[in-house]
């Protein structure tokens, strides 16, 4: 297929295409230059500008629990540890429902002590939301459990 130029075109000329003047570029140019320099070393005046890591406002982390809690922590922790014993056991084929009775009972007798000491804690305690979240589901797995989901 053979292209005819003048067919088809009205008989103007293509419009000119805008381009930026030489002095725009060094204009351009002579600013990036002044950006990306590094700041002129001012005279010693005994002051410093600080550091990224000086220019980071202090901030006040809340402490998770009052000191007085370490009793609770520590029946968390336990209750924890049963948690993961009774999952341990349940992943194990040879342990029957039978053995798991008594650690089925254990979580719920301490998942009721911890029920009450949810309640003495402080709302927007970080404690709070880590032992609601355990109660919840130790308490899932006595349904399961007592339901007899694990039969099979």
């Amino acid at each position: 297929m053979k292209i005819d130029p003048a067919n088809g075109l009205s008989g103007s000329p293509s419009p000119a295409v805008n381009r930026p003047e030489e002095t725009q570029r060094d204009d351009f140019k002579t600013i990036l230059e002044e950006k990306m320099e590094s700041p002129a070393v001012e005279e010693n005046d005994g002051t410093r500008p600080p550091s990224a890591v000086e220019a980071i406002p202090d901030i006040a982390f809340p402490s998770v629990s009052p000191a007085g809690d370490d009793a609770l922590v520590q029946q968390v922790e336990a209750f924890l540890d049963t948690l993961e014993n009774y999952q341990q056991k349940l992943m194990d084929p040879d342990t029957s429902l039978k053995e798991l009775s008594p650690l089925v009972d254990q979580i719920q007798s301490e998942g009721e002590k911890l029920t009450d000491a949810l309640q003495g804690l402080q709302t927007g305690d970080g404690m709070q939301d880590i032992l609601s979240q355990m109660l919840i589901t130790s308490s899932l797995e006595v349904i399961r459990f007592n339901r007899g989901d694990y039969i099979a």
